[in-house]
């Protein structure tokens, strides 16, 4: 049976046009090789790298005539996926539709009910339950045995028992990047020499409990890593025959294990890989010899998700951490020549218009090289939406509203046009200001640094459209 498996055009859904950056979709690129691996034919679609509007699509599943399509949806995509599916019906009406990602491995029932065109629900990782599936469906076998999916029975939901855990992230193939564009990927950020970009996953699941992250209802709390030969040998894979001298190396908390980081940078610098990259991690998880380290195997952006200035509001989402850790991090981060992002979110519950301007000023005191500033929303499969839904907080029920910078939740004492606007004027606050501007023209060294501000300036404005300070 041909496989067609389509990323849906996020930058145009959920902001409206470009911020900048594309990334690869690397769980997609992990199905398409799993499936490849079993014997399938199949296509990936990045309708996003490649701008395609729907009718773009249409002929694209027109042309490949696709017996099962397969659609990735985050929540604020949920609608552009249920297009997705609609236009495959339509196309093909004998076409099984499934769809995975965070939304649907979260909350698989209501998908299925609200989109009758949307077959079946992939729910957690999706390689091994992928080509049990496809298997399953070409034998027109008993959906019942594939383990981690849900599906339609007539009018009826059918949501199945969980598949495992992959336990062994090495025993997985490399994602078929020979699918996608590679040629159309960057990081948003001036990263490494001018060439390509791409994603390195270096593991999945993380043992902390922020209220905010849905990651849970795909990878759970244990971690479970790639070793560092694996990881590298993948990054000389595609220096080597892609081009790529920028990288984000993918984890939920880069330096969750001090001893596996150490190695992975160690493994970096004995191979003498020429590429740059960025990860992510806490900031009570470093120290200036790993950073030192980790500067030394390539690194050059770390970011980290400070969040808020009020300690009530960290202890309210659960991130264990505290700001003098904050402030710590960024001077280590600083003192070994890793430039630094900084993660904010404004407008949780319980937070105050004072706690967010104490946020704003905490941002410019750290003086990090980059900032975010993220409106706090509930994502299904997070505990903070199970407990905004209990509680009567949330203010819509259409999934393609939540946004990181679209106010999702009824807030005492701060409207959603103040919250708009106190993140317009967070992003203001913070990078238009003379001695940032200056600091940033000082590191321009090439015409390719340039462009990437100039990308960098027009995320900003997509960032702060239309919302004007008081």
């Amino acid at each position: 049976m041909k496989v067609m498996l389509i990323n849906p055009n996020y930058l145009k859904g959920v902001y409206g046009g470009s911020t900048g950056g594309i990334a690869p979709p690397m769980g997609l690129a992990y199905i398409a090789a799993s499936l490849r691996e079993s014997g399938s034919e199949v296509s990936v679609l990045d309708a996003n790298a490649l701008s395609l509007e729907m009718e773009d699509i249409r002929q694209e599943i027109k042309n490949k005539k696709p017996d099962i399509i397969g659609i990735t949806a985050t929540t604020p995509l949920v609608e552009e996926a249920g297009a997705i599916s609609r236009i495959a019906k339509e196309v093909k009406k004998e076409s099984i539709v499934i769809v995975g990602g965070p939304h649907p491995s979260a909350l698989p029932a209501d998908l299925l009910l609200r989109n009758k065109t949307i077959d079946i629900c992939v729910l957690g990782e999706g390689e091994h339950t992928a080509v049990d599936l496809v298997q399953r469906i070409e034998v027109a076998g008993d959906l019942s045995l594939v383990k981690g999916i849900a599906y339609r029975s007539g009018e009826e939901v059918i949501v199945n028992e969980r598949r495992p855990l992959i336990s062994d992230l090495d025993d997985l193939p490399f994602p078929a990047w020979e699918l996608l564009p590679m040629d159309r990927y960057r990081y948003t950020l001036p990263l490494g020499k001018k060439g390509g970009y791409a994603v390195v996953l270096c593991d999945r699941g993380c043992p902390f409990s922020c209220t905010f992250c849905s990651q849970r209802s795909i990878f759970s709390k244990k971690v479970r890593f790639r070793s560092a030969a694996n990881i590298v040998d993948e990054v000389e894979h595609l220096v080597k025959d892609y081009g790529v001298t920028a990288l984000s190396l993918s984890s939920s908390t880069f330096t969750v294990n001090r001893r596996k980081t150490m190695a992975l940078c160690d493994e970096l610098i004995r191979r003498k890989v020429d590429v740059k990259w960025q990860c992510t991690t806490r900031v009570n998880l470093v120290d200036l010899e790993l950073l030192t380290r980790m500067k030394q195997a390539g690194c050059e952006i770390l970011s980290y998700g400070i969040e808020s200035a009020s300690q009530e509001i960290l202890d309210i989402l659960k991130k264990g951490i505290t700001t003098e850790q904050a402030k710590e991090a960024v001077r280590l981060t600083k003192k070994a020549g890793i430039r630094v992002y900084m993660d904010f979110m404004l407008g949780t519950p319980g937070e105050t218009r004072q706690m967010i301007l104490d946020t704003i000023a905490f941002a410019r005191e750290l003086d990090g090289d980059y900032a975010q500033f993220s409106i706090t929303t509930p994502f299904p499969g997070s505990e903070l939406f199970d407990l905004a839904q209990k509680e009567g907080l949330i203010k819509t029920d259409d999934f393609a509203k939540f946004r990181y910078y679209a106010p999702t939740f009824n807030i005492e004492g701060i409207s959603t046009e103040e919250l708009e606007k106190l993140r317009a004027k967070a992003f203001r606050s913070f990078y238009v200001r003379p001695s940032y501007m200056l600091k940033q023209a000082s590191k321009i060294k090439s015409l390719n640094d340039l462009k990437k501000l100039a990308r960098q300036s027009i995320s900003l404005r997509v960032f702060t459209r239309n919302k004007k300070e008081d």
